[in-house]
């Protein structure tokens, strides 16, 4: 299911809605605010890595740039500022912390994490896997997303997709391409994403070093607006950034679908939203006929 067709727009943009409604809780519960404003308290329960709420006068050093220099919300009588450090991972446990505080219903809080299973990552996903057993089904969307890898990966071919990394390594200085802090070991990023959205393919001129930081801040978001976010505080920057990724590309002679003029990215997409719902269809209707064999 997409995200899109429940009205959800990216993830920013949806806690920025449900702010108001967040600092009115907190008005009746004091305790909460004391809690959004403790950085254990919110990476345990949002998944996030700084506080939801800062006043503005503590936002210094590593917190520069994390938050939203307005709208500034008066929560218990305090100015403060809200967190703009959120990434598609953290979708799922934004929904249940507003759901768990009664500031959307129930049903609505299941309709979204139905379509968010399908949709994006959550953060801690692969520990929270492992508790489920080893008896549970693997998600079909495995099988999904290992379909359109394969099949993006054949449209156009890179001969020389696994070679010329140390060139790239060298091209960048050895730093992430997105923060460019010197890197300790050779991390690599798409910077387009392998999949129905994204349209990466596994080339030469979409492959950059990036830290782990970034590797997981990013996800399959688009650089551009992970970038943009990054560095809010400091837009040259991200620009600078932006551009030298796109020179690195053009030297490497990789155009991505998404950026091509000639090419309908979203003709593409749907293609593979098809080939996603049959492979769905597929498995479907193969455990349909063995449960049959087996349950006669």
């Amino acid at each position: 299911m997409d995200v899109m067709a429940l009205g959800l727009p990216r993830i920013g943009k949806f806690v920025e809605r449900h702010v108001l409604s967040i600092v009115e809780y907190c008005d009746h519960h004091p305790e909460e605010f004391e809690h959004l404003r403790d950085e254990s308290y919110c990476k345990s329960t949002l998944g996030v890595r700084y506080p939801f709420f800062r006043s503005p006068d503590l936002i210094v050093g590593r917190y520069e740039g994390r938050y939203r220099s307005s709208p500034q919300v008066v929560v218990c009588g305090e100015t403060v500022l809200f967190t703009n450090d959120w990434y598609a991972r953290h979708y799922v446990g934004f929904v249940k912390y507003i759901a768990d505080k009664q500031m959307i219903d129930q049903d609505t809080a299941a309709a979204y994490l139905d379509a968010l299973s399908e949709s994006v990552p959550r953060a801690g996903a692969a520990g929270e896997a492992g508790s489920r057993g080893r008896l549970a089904a693997p998600a079909i969307g495995n099988a999904q997303n290992l379909l359109v890898r394969n099949v993006l990966g054949r449209i156009r071919p890179d001969a020389h997709a696994h070679g010329g990394w140390e060139s790239t390594w060298s091209y960048f200085g050895g730093r992430c391409a997105y923060c460019d802090e010197p890197l300790a070991a050779h991390d690599k990023d798409h910077v387009f994403g392998i999949n129905s959205k994204s349209l990466g393919e596994h080339k030469r001129g979409n492959l950059v070093p990036a830290c782990k930081d970034c590797n997981s801040e990013k996800g399959d978001e688009d650089f551009r607006d992970f970038l943009d976010a990054k560095f809010m505080a400091d837009p040259a920057t991200a620009e600078d950034r932006k551009a030298a990724i796109f020179r690195f590309m053009l030297e490497r002679d990789y155009l991505p679908f998404a950026l091509d003029p000639q090419v309908d990215p979203a003709a593409i997409t749907a293609l593979l939203d098809q080939a996603r719902t049959r492979v769905q269809e597929v498995a479907t209707e193969y455990v349909a006929q063995i449960r049959s064999l087996v349950t006669s």
